[in-house]
């Protein structure tokens, strides 16, 4: 009597801590992103580094599935006076693209790219996301394009796509048009 009981809702549980994990995508606090890095088996054995611009702790990932060589990086920001840290984006490249890949004209390799990372679902809206801005880069041929999903606001720049939340996207989109006539660095 007791396993027809304990069994459901061992089930249900299980399902439920899934469902949270495939929810900590960009936004989210560093200890609930960690938890679902963890648990992502395309982020297995991600390492812990310190990004060389910034200073701060980076994760990073090289891997290899569906077909495509990828690379991985996040950085979690940190709140006002030392608040708690949030992913706020994550990037992902391919590895090993030749000199001037523009993945704004391969949306189905973007498309494939998240799909390894973050599921079928975040993939969708990448397909689906509207182009929010295109802008280019300051004395560069490079183009960086701004698309807006219903989930996610992605970001893409030659060979990189970032996923951030949509609660960035006025910024991104100020950012981008100042990086047009300004150079803004890496």
């Amino acid at each position: 009597m007791i396993r027809r009981i304990v069994a459901p809702i061992a089930l249900v549980a299980m399902v439920l801590a899934s469902l949270s994990a495939a929810q900590a995508l960009p936004g989210q606090r560093l200890p609930v992103w960690l938890a679902w890095a963890k648990a992502n088996p395309a982020l297995q054995n991600l390492k812990r580094t310190r990004d060389e611009m910034s200073g701060g702790t980076a994760y990073e990932k090289h891997m290899k599935a569906g077909g495509l060589a990828l690379y991985f990086t996040a950085e979690p920001s940190y709140g006002d006076n030392g608040g708690p840290a949030t992913m706020f984006d994550e990037k992902l490249a391919l590895d090993g693209s030749p000199d001037g890949y523009d993945l704004r004209l391969h949306r189905a390799t973007a498309s494939r790219m998240v799909t390894v990372v973050y599921g079928s679902a975040v993939a969708a809206d990448v397909r689906g996301a509207k182009v929010a801005g295109d802008f280019a880069l300051y004395h560069s041929a490079l183009r960086q394009q701004i698309l807006k999903g219903k989930r996610y606001m992605y970001q893409i720049n030659g060979p990189w796509l970032t996923v951030s939340g949509l609660s960035g996207l006025a910024q991104a989109l100020k950012t981008a048009k100042l990086c047009a006539t300004t150079e803004c660095g890496d």
